[in-house]
């Protein structure tokens, strides 16, 4: 997450739209809503305030169908608080995703297809402090690291409640988060990383 891409001013430019990367065929069709569900970002708008980045936020390609009673409450704090994380790290990586392994939901798109509902949605953090100043920073060669995990239900409680180390997030979804950390720090100090719930994520 870059702070000079939602330090911006833009505001949400409401541009949805098909990505133009991607034939139009696989995305959802979601101009407007779907029935019971919000367009969820995967990149919130509120990342990317200069225009030309807060259009690309409006990509179906970007949107699931998400429960409003999560996307605007719990899910949605979340995210404001990954960036005011981000202002106190040199760099920090964010990995957003929808889980859909066991859906048996679907809705219509826009277009009458069917779309499948996600079960859960997640974020890994990495961050980076290269004067060790943050948590576990002063002995993993800068790093530390945090995962969140929500079903897709409503949610309105505190977002540290929902969290777990890397490790146990991988295990939870199936992903290798962060492969090439090990290179940079050492297998052990990865390893560390990975493992912790470090207590300065609150």
């Amino acid at each position: 997450l870059n702070r000079s891409l939602h330090a911006g001013s833009c505001g949400r430019t409401e541009a949805w739209t098909y990505d133009p990367k991607v034939p139009s065929s696989l995305q959802p069709t979601m101009y407007s809503g779907v029935s019971g569900y919000d367009r969820g970002h995967q990149i919130p708008s509120a990342d990317r305030q200069i225009d030309q980045y807060n259009r690309q936020t409006y990509y179906f390609t970007n949107m699931t169908p998400q429960l409003g009673s999560l996307n605007q409450k719990g899910w949605s704090t979340l995210e404001g608080q990954v960036r005011g994380w981000s202002d106190q790290f040199d760099t920090l990586y964010v990995v957003t995703g929808a889980d859909i392994v066991g859906s048996y939901r679907t809705a219509s798109d826009n277009k009458g297809n069917r779309i499948t509902i996600p079960v859960g949605y997640f974020k890994a953090l990495l961050g980076y402090k290269k004067s060790g100043t943050l948590g576990i920073t002063s002995s993993t060669g800068g790093y530390t690291a945090i995962g969140f995990y929500y079903e897709h239900e409503a949610y309105n409680g505190g977002y540290m409640a929902k969290s777990m180390t890397i490790d146990e997030l991988e295990q939870k979804t199936g992903f290798d988060f962060f492969p090439a950390l090990e290179t940079r720090i050492s297998a052990a100090n990865a390893a560390r990383v990975e493992s912790t719930k470090d207590s300065w994520w609150k």
